[in-house]
């Protein structure tokens, strides 16, 4: 059985240096996904542009991961983890035909056993009951946008969230799990954030799927690819960035709620995305969900433990499958799960030359189709693939993955290689993960058809 536990409040704070911080202790959590979101397009993480002010405030009195890997590059397998704290060897949910198994349990159902009252709202149809997200929310909203194009979400996911902290008797505990769509394609930020950071523009790409549709087609192999200017490409991500700014403008709203009504001072808040965007660092604008390369796998991960008044930076690589581990035990309830406090307490040392390296540091993702494994340390980033050799790359960062060295650096890639298939076998899958769902209905599919997940 979970219990309190005095010392889990505060590992991670302690471990990651010792953030300026007076009790209470955290009484409620939120988590917000942001979907799509990559960590270098935000200002905390160094970016050069304006996108992110109020998720820069929060994180400069926060625990910011410089290092975040996410356990997939699409939005299925990498929210599974998030909220069980399972890796996708582990939950299954590999594909779009599996759902979360019965046997998974999320951190809003251990929470609700607890007696805390749960709410979720998303706005991607992956994440909706269909495939088992709802399990443990007493409240669960799956209406807003669903992933249509050109429909931002975000007002309407904050204004759902602030809405229901303010509906009378509340006063149980509470998990809030908020999925903000945007900045997933369409690229279509609304006034006045669709002219914010390229208002001279004047080409035509729009940021809409049928826009960008050539280029994509073209990367899938049906097409040849037309041209792209690099003012094109410039304007594509100026319009990704003005989603940014329109998502961190409704963050903020939540943000000063909670700092008006007085549950600043007793919610856990914690930022995250599940999988980053490409602009052409590899030759494709498909988006993700088809490698793993650092533009698609690297993710902001914030978290402001009530009381903190200055932030922390960590720079050791953690996975973003210890975050419902590592709310859990701020929240005072020890969990078997892995947990972020663990990961920076043991992950000190660097990868051998024969590629060991600390557990703490495996990720793992599986794109839909073939299977793609990685493994990323602070030094070397492996991908290893089933029917192509597989590659290494030396302090890899978005963009910087050109250089191959697994065959110079061999003792390194096969050493990591193993440690993947170590940890597999340590793994034990549900004895229902992987369970088969319905077809997909027409609505479904042509919902996932309009945001480039299936083909016409």
């Amino acid at each position: 059985m979970l219990f309190r536990s005095a010392i889990a409040l505060t590992a991670l704070v302690l471990l990651a240096g010792g953030c300026t911080r007076s009790e209470p202790t955290p009484r409620n959590a939120i988590l917000i996904t942001i979907d799509t979101l990559r960590a270098d397009h935000l200002g905390c993480y160094g970016y050069d542009r304006e996108t992110s002010p109020r998720i820069d405030e929060l994180a400069s009195r926060s625990l910011r991961f410089a290092n975040a890997v996410s356990v997939s590059s699409w939005t299925l397998p990498a929210h599974a983890s998030l909220l069980t704290g399972l890796y996708p060897a582990e939950h299954g949910v590999q594909t779009d035909v599996n759902a979360l198994p019965p046997s998974a349990s999320t951190i809003a159902a251990e929470l609700r056993e607890h007696g805390f009252d749960t709410f979720a709202a998303v706005s991607h149809v992956y994440l909706s009951r269909r495939w088992g997200f709802d399990k443990g929310f007493t409240t669960f909203e799956e209406s807003a946008g669903f992933g249509a194009p050109q429909m931002a979400v975000a007002e309407r996911i904050v204004d759902s969230g602030i809405e229901w902290l303010e509906e009378p008797g509340r006063d149980d505990p509470f998990f809030m799990w908020l999925h903000i769509f945007d900045p997933h394609w369409d690229y279509a930020p609304p006034a006045p954030y669709d002219d914010l950071f390229d208002p001279d523009y004047r080409g035509s790409i729009d940021g809409t799927y049928q826009s960008l549709a050539p280029y994509i087609k073209a990367v899938r192999g049906y097409t040849e690819p037309p041209p792209l200017a690099p003012a094109d490409l410039d304007h594509i991500e100026a319009l990704y960035d003005g989603e940014i700014a329109y998502v961190d403008a409704h963050i903020g709203r939540l943000l000063d709620r909670l700092r008006t009504s007085g549950l600043e001072e007793e919610t856990l808040v914690v930022i995250v995305s599940d999988h980053g965007e490409e602009f052409m660092e590899h030759g494709s604008l498909e988006g993700h969900q088809w490698t793993l390369y650092d533009e698609v796998v690297m993710v902001p991960l914030i978290i402001h433990v009530p009381g903190t008044k200055s932030g922390r930076v960590i720079d050791q690589v953690v996975s973003t499958v210890g975050v419902a581990g590592t709310i859990l035990d701020l929240l005072g309830f020890d969990s078997a799960r892995p947990n972020l406090s663990e990961a920076v307490g043991r992950a000190g040392g660097e990868p051998g030359r024969d590629g060991s390296i600390p557990a703490a540091l495996l990720d793992l993702t599986v794109r839909r189709g073939r299977r793609q494994l990685g493994l990323r340390s602070q030094e070397y980033k492996l991908i290893r693939y089933e029917q192509d050799p597989m590659e290494l790359f030396a302090d890899p960062q978005p963009g910087r993955e050109q250089h191959d060295l697994a065959g110079s650096e061999r003792d390194v890639a096969n050493g990591m290689s193993h440690t993947i298939d170590r940890r597999l076998r340590e793994m034990n899958r549900l004895s229902d993960a992987g369970v088969e769902r319905l077809p997909m209905s027409a609505a479904v599919q042509q919902r996932l058809r309009a945001t480039g997940y299936l083909d016409d």
